[in-house]
């Protein structure tokens, strides 16, 4: 024996909003149409691509404006041109990894006039 109800009015329709009920949590949904789905899943992740650059220009913008560059030295300013240059973060682990390899291969020694030198061991 089969037991059927039906379902409340305006179950099915798309274009409409509604609550969905999921391990005792409500949620609030959208109901759209196959053909409708791809150009908004599309525009979703063109937003999300932005938002994710504008974020990272942000923060190395923060870096790069907000660091203290009034006694450093040019070789501690290349790395904020590095990070700076970098298009993603991705980018910039990996340039900014070769940056620091390179400060740790270095040997500072005293200078003239109390300037620092910097020469290159490797």
């Amino acid at each position: 024996m089969e037991v059927f109800t039906d379902p409340p009015e305006g179950t099915y329709m798309t274009n409409t909003p509604f609550t969905l009920l999921n391990d005792g949590k409500t949620y609030s949904a959208f109901a759209v149409k196959q053909t409708q789905l791809f150009p908004i899943l599309a525009v979703y992740t063109i937003i999300i691509q932005f938002v994710f650059v504008f974020a990272w220009r942000l923060i190395t913008g923060a870096i790069v404006g907000l660091h203290p560059s009034l006694h450093d030295t040019r070789i501690r300013l290349v790395g904020l041109i590095l990070l700076w240059n970098s298009a993603d973060p991705l980018s910039a682990v990996f340039v900014l990894g070769t940056y620091v390899k390179k400060l740790l291969c270095i040997k500072r020694s005293g200078g003239q006039n109390g300037l620092v030198s910097y020469q290159d061991i490797t």
